[in-house]
């Protein structure tokens, strides 16, 4: 055979070999390429899309009892607000004509230096303004239960759980009043949860 013809197609088959193995080499990079970042790229997004529930579910157990109590505290304050305004009016008429009850009401729980104070100090206009004192006399102030029927029905329905009750019994009573007693006794109970005053707390303070 002629050696110049031998050459050329051992020329001819080490060219195609060489492009053989580069094609079967370019081919295996871009298989690799392609699919490592693909697989790995929605694993990291789902983790952090997980992590981001759980974050807000840890701040939400993060709410504290304390803050709920102290809300509904507050409401009952702004209720008993409005409670007070609606029944100054009633209390400055009744005290005007005579009913010397209504006259420490507005002692109790009429705004500094308004006009519902001002007759509750003069007892509805029967004497010079004072300071400290009250109406009824000392022998007929409602202390303990069965003094006067408002107070009662405060008393029973703070008894039951009404904290709005017992902010209301504790705004119309003397500070050394076995009401003004029960009604502390009875909004520290009910601001921590503990269940509505017991009958025994009842009896030994009204005993």
């Amino acid at each position: 055979m002629n050696p110049k013809r031998l050459n050329r197609r051992a020329v001819r088959l080490g060219s195609l070999i060489g492009c053989g193995l580069l094609l079967a080499a370019c081919g295996s990079g871009d298989g690799d390429e392609v699919g490592t970042p693909g697989e790995s790229e929605p694993t990291t997004q789902t983790a952090e899309q997980a992590s981001g529930p759980a974050t807000s579910e840890q701040e939400r157990e993060g709410e504290t009892d304390e803050t709920v109590v102290l809300d509904v505290w507050e409401q009952v304050n702004a209720e008993a607000a409005v409670w007070r305004d609606e029944m100054l009016p009633v209390w400055v008429t009744d005290c005007e004509t005579g009913d010397l009850y209504a006259c420490d009401f507005l002692w109790f729980a009429a705004p500094r230096d308004s006009t519902p104070l001002e007759v509750g100090m003069t007892c509805g206009g029967l004497n010079e303004p004072k300071q400290g004192g009250t109406c009824v006399p000392k022998d007929d102030q409602p202390v303990t239960e069965g003094d006067h029927p408002l107070m009662d029905q405060f008393t029973g329905d703070c008894r039951d759980g009404d904290l709005l009750s017992c902010r209301k019994l504790r705004t119309l009573s003397s500070g050394t009043s076995a009401y003004y007693v029960y009604a502390e006794e009875c909004i520290s109970e009910l601001r921590a949860e503990n269940g509505p005053c017991s009958v025994e707390m009842k009896e030994s303070i009204f005993d």
